[in-house]
């Protein structure tokens, strides 16, 4: 009865149930000493799982954080090569025009050389017509060009438009020269039309006269071919071939 009662009360009982005289019953107090080693063992059983599945979630969390960074890496690769590619390709557009502009410069350059060639031919057959004019109507008050020769000067190398002028002034500077003109001038080589007065020899002025160090390659009556030499030389002798 006093069983009943206390079940009544309490839904769940202690499984210590104590006799109305004499305390608790042994095989009660064994068998709930067994119930707690069971639910001890199955609690660690659970636990030993538990921490298996942490283990195995760890190493994917890890994998898959690896597999970000290799995804991370792989991008920025990319990313680069394609910044790469991308300043290439204008270093490229850059370099050619800048060789576009370099070439229309240099054509620009020549079309002023020859129309300045031009001009300056121009402007000497004009002298020249104007000479002829006087001289046929008075002959007596001529300029001095009668008996005058012009000769052909093959100068080279000569690197620029600079350069180009010097040599003219140099020739202009000679005694016996009457005129200087520049037929032509390309790949370094300038081909020079010299008149001197009567009787005087360009080749003789040249190496006697000219003040800057020379070659002389070819001395003909209508044709005198040069190469000029860096300052620094000193002319020894005149060297002919």
């Amino acid at each position: 009865m006093t069983d009943e009662r206390t079940s009544a009360h309490n839904p769940n009982p202690s499984p210590f149930r104590r006799r109305l005289v004499g305390g608790l019953r042994p095989a009660e107090v064994l068998q709930v000493v067994a119930d707690y080693r069971d639910a001890l063992s199955s609690t660690h059983a659970e636990l030993l799982e538990a921490r298996a599945m942490l283990s195995q979630r760890e190493q994917e969390l890890e994998a898959a954080r690896l597999a970000a960074a290799d995804s991370v890496a792989q991008t920025l690769l990319l990313r680069a090569a394609e910044q790469a590619g991308r300043i290439i390709d204008d270093a490229e557009v850059r370099a050619a025009n800048v060789r576009s502009a370099a070439e229309a410069d240099m054509r620009a350059t020549a079309r002023e050389v020859e129309s300045l060639l031009e001009v300056k031919g121009r402007l000497r057959r004009e002298v020249g017509e104007l000479q002829a004019s006087l001289d046929a109507a008075d002959p007596a008050e001529g300029y001095g060009l009668e008996g005058s020769k012009t000769v052909q000067l093959i100068a080279s190398p000569i690197d620029d438009l600079g350069a180009l002028a010097e040599l003219e002034h140099d020739l202009c500077a000679l005694e016996p020269v009457e005129d200087v003109y520049v037929r032509e001038f390309a790949d370094e080589r300038a081909l020079v039309e010299v008149t001197v007065e009567g009787g005087a020899s360009l080749v003789h002025t040249l190496t006697s006269d000219f003040d800057r160090p020379f070659a002389l390659r070819e001395a003909g009556s209508e044709t005198i071919v040069i190469e000029l030499l860096p300052a620094a030389e000193r002319r020894s002798s005149l060297e002919l071939i």
